[in-house]
């Protein structure tokens, strides 16, 4: 979706870019069977009879999670330094991500569209206030809102190139019920559909 959407080569250009990185950092392939021994100490926690042997966690299972997580942490800041986008502090680096978009060649309405949803993706990942998961280290803090940064572009630049699909098709669409033919209703719409669940409030 986003090659075709970028358009050109940027988008290849910059996903070559973040596989070489990638690879760098996975020196060490993870091992699948981390995930499926958690799976499996889940299971076998209950005693055939149905009751729970105690603990239904063990200390095994416990840090075998907390060890995955860790190297999966480790991944995504080497990747993210590597590419540039974390200071040595490991702080987001917001003025080289932005300067990488205004240096890709891509459509100019697109770019526009992606330095807006940045900067809100900038903003409400500076007010991100992670206490909620305790006293955390200054570099701890600075994973968290990466974390947070990385969710939220991945989802905005899903936003943009949507309206950019539109825009291109919307000769396809019946607007005649639309006082203005703005792509930004639709895409509101198409998005309001898809995420049905986040309008429930329960």
């Amino acid at each position: 979706m986003m090659e075709s959407c970028f358009e050109g080569e940027a988008y290849g250009m910059w996903y070559a870019k973040s596989e070489k990185v990638r690879q760098a950092c996975y020196l060490q392939p993870a091992d699948p069977d981390i995930v499926n021994t958690a799976v499996d100490y889940v299971i076998t926690s209950y005693k055939p009879d149905g009751s729970v042997k105690t603990p239904l966690y063990p200390r095994q299972l416990v840090d075998t999670v907390v060890k995955y997580s860790k190297y999966q942490l480790s991944n995504f800041t080497c990747q993210m330094h590597g590419l540039g986008y974390l200071k040595d502090d490991l702080s987001l680096d917001y003025q080289y991500i932005a300067d990488e978009l205004m240096n890709f060649t891509i459509p100019e309405d697109l770019k526009a569209d992606l330095q807006m949803l940045g900067g809100y993706c900038r903003d409400i990942t500076s007010c991100y206030n992670p206490n909620f998961f305790g006293k955390m280290t200054e570099k701890e803090v600075n994973i968290k809102r990466a974390v947070f940064y990385v969710r939220c572009d991945k989802e905005v630049r899903s936003m943009a190139c949507m309206k950019k699909d539109i825009k291109s098709h919307l000769a396809e669409f019946d607007t005649s019920s639309m006082p203005e033919k703005d792509p930004n209703v639709l895409l509101h719409a198409f998005i309001n559909v898809e995420g049905n669940d986040e309008l429930k409030l329960y």
